[in-house]
């Protein structure tokens, strides 16, 4: 017996190519100490631009590549400031603040969300996020970009006191940060609340031979639990929630 079979398939080789990428900065600020440097602020106002954006996407934790996103325009751009305080030299602090905002400025063919994973424009019941120019794929032009909250601070202070030969010090960290996504298309199954970190430590040290100390440091919410990232600096995040 004899068969012959013909297959026609058809591939989106558009989807293959991968524009060159270019980005555009611009960054202002200004550096300041006062009274014999005793106050320092600094103060950071930037946009960045990025054309034809394009990085490789990997779980941190165990090293796998979840994806590659190319041919989007990203837009980043927020402000900084730090304030270091030392009124007297036993005593110091800082605080630091950041308001950031990144958007996919163009992205009409971003992959699905994983929840997502299968769904085309012909599925019965298509969910709105799931909406796209091609089948598949979704455009999500003017979303924000992921790994990226709007607002982001850290505070803490140290005072220490002669003891013997070498000074006890008390200090405490904290830092809080606000909800962000952690997937480059939006998903409400892929956002990380709000969580903060704090730290409070008590030691003891002697130059620069001796530091020991005890320490205890609280997450809110405590269930963190998976680091990923791009191979862009711009794009961390975590799996959360």
């Amino acid at each position: 017996m004899l068969y012959a079979l013909k297959l026609f398939v058809s591939v989106a080789t558009e989807l293959a190519q991968v524009l060159p990428e270019s980005l555009d900065n611009l960054e202002f600020g200004a550096k300041t100490q006062l009274w014999d440097r005793r106050v320092t602020l600094n103060l950071t106002a930037y946009r960045t631009d990025i054309t034809g954006f394009q990085t490789t996407v990997t779980n941190g934790t165990i090293g796998v590549v979840r994806g590659y996103l190319a041919n989007a325009d990203v837009r980043i751009e927020g402000f900084e400031g730090e304030l270091s305080l030392r009124p007297i030299d036993r005593f110091s602090a800082y605080s630091n603040f950041a308001y950031n905002g990144g958007t996919f400025r163009r992205f009409p063919d971003a992959p699905p969300p994983p929840g997502s994973a299968g769904i085309t424009a012909a599925t019965v019941n298509l969910p709105a996020n799931c909406i796209g120019t091609l089948a598949g794929f979704n455009d999500i032009s003017g979303a924000r970009s992921p790994g990226i909250s709007k607002c982001s601070l850290a505070w803490g202070c140290e005072l220490n006191l002669p003891v013997g030969e070498g000074e006890a010090h008390l200090g405490a960290d904290a830092s809080y940060r606000s909800p962000f996504s952690s997937n480059a298309t939006p998903s409400p199954f892929f956002v990380v609340d709000a969580y903060s970190i704090a730290n409070l430590r008590a030691g003891y040290r002697k130059g620069s031979n001796l530091n020991v100390f005890a320490w205890e440091k609280k997450y809110s919410p405590r269930n963190i639990s998976n680091f990923c990232r791009t191979s862009r600096e711009i794009m961390d995040w975590l799996l959360a929630n």
